[in-house]
């Protein structure tokens, strides 16, 4: 058990604009809060909010797109603000945002709102 846990790259069949703004969207939910979001460079900075078992958790949203036709990468970044070892929250956060991102981004696809 470490402090940390990043994700592999992840491809999404999706615009890197969409995967961004999904990003966005999954961190303003309850628990979760948005420090920065920089579109140009396809990062998002969030956090986790405290808890009666944590002191918080920072997270990082990376999205890429080699060019305007392929798939969008993703990584996601989670360290713990202060402690020695996560027993897994890490990882278990960021599956939670990984879900959250993938529903926004099925929602906006089926209504037809996704564009790159």
């Amino acid at each position: 058990m470490g402090t940390s846990f990043t994700t592999p790259d992840v491809v999404l069949p999706y615009p890197g604009q969409a995967v961004f703004a999904a990003a966005v969207r999954a961190l303003s939910a309850p628990g979760f809060r948005v420090l920065g979001a920089d579109a140009t460079t396809g990062v998002v900075h969030g956090e986790l909010t405290m808890s009666l078992w944590s002191w918080g958790e920072n997270l990082r949203v990376q999205v890429w797109q080699t060019d305007p036709e392929s798939p969008s990468s993703v990584r996601i970044s989670s360290w713990l603000k202060f402690g020695l070892v996560d027993w897994g929250r890490n990882r278990r956060n960021v599956e939670r945002l990984q879900a959250a991102m993938a529903s926004i981004l099925e929602e906006d696809a089926a209504a037809g709102r996704l564009s790159g």
